[in-house]
């Protein structure tokens, strides 16, 4: 699933069940864990380990990277997450890897399940669903 065209965007009808959208690497980087601080506060235990809340964040970072290109008004109606009690720690490079889940049109809506497994190295992290509306 590509665009050639710039100004195309993916439709319902191109999604394929079981089809890979590709894997986006993203480094779990200090300063990544900084920003995340300034928000939320320093982790008190185990301070090399990247919290859960800064791996979701990362997840849709990989599904803003992966899955284009958008239809603008889709709306990301759910997400389910599976955390495997690996955690990785920073400098680890992340790998995400993206696939359709399942896809039905009900009710004249378009739902689309967009599949990831997050992964530092050989183990996995986490594995999740996002579930959207999509648009077109």
């Amino acid at each position: 699933m590509t665009a050639s065209d710039p100004n195309a965007v993916w439709t319902f009808n191109d999604f394929e069940i079981g089809t890979s959208l590709g894997t986006i690497e993203i480094e779990l980087s200090q300063h990544r864990g900084a920003l995340w601080q300034d928000v939320y506060g320093p982790r008190e235990a185990n301070p090399e380990e990247a919290p859960l809340g800064l791996l979701v964040a990362i997840m849709m970072d990989g599904y803003v990277k992966a899955i284009q290109p958008r239809p603008p008004g889709n709306i990301h109606a759910m997400q389910s997450l599976n955390f495997s009690g690996f955690m990785p720690q920073y400098g680890d490079m992340l790998s995400l890897d993206f696939s359709i889940g399942s896809k039905e049109l009900k009710r004249e809506r378009r739902w689309v399940d967009f599949d990831v497994t997050v992964r530092a190295g050989d183990r996995v992290a986490m594995t999740g669903k996002i579930r959207s509306i999509w648009a077109a």
